[in-house]
């Protein structure tokens, strides 16, 4: 059971050293440390784009504590809880690449997940 505490006190101490420490921090997330993390405690230093690491590596987290971190907004939160995804074309179906889009309608079939092209991402034109 992994456990990270990095507490500050307030943001006054939110130096260019700390600022560093955070990318190394995150860097080290995606490099395999996240993976295995289940406490993980970021008092005023979390930001989003740490939230979004997190959401995409820390899969056995069970506690996060971000109070006090004044970089952390709505859109992290997003960031953390649903996973930012991409889809791949194919002719008869669009699979599903760690993707969750309201845009589009899920069915499962067998053991692949596959989504209806019938609703299609407002954002993407037709040709």
């Amino acid at each position: 059971e992994l456990s990270v505490t990095f507490q500050m006190s307030s943001k006054n101490n939110y130096t260019p050293a700390v600022y560093a420490s955070m990318y190394n921090l995150q860097k080290t997330f995606h490099e395999g440390l996240a993976s295995k993390l289940v406490h993980l405690k970021l008092g005023f230093i979390c930001d989003n784009a740490i939230l979004k690491t997190i959401g995409e590596h820390a899969l056995c987290l069970k506690h996060l504590d971000v109070s006090g971190s004044w970089n952390v907004d709505e859109a992290g939160i997003k960031q953390l809880l649903f996973k930012v995804k991409k889809i791949v074309y194919n002719p008869s179906y669009i699979m599903e690449s760690n993707v969750d889009n309201m845009f589009l309608e899920r069915c499962v079939c067998g053991n692949n997940q596959r989504i209806k092209r019938n609703a299609m991402s407002k954002s993407q034109p037709y040709v």
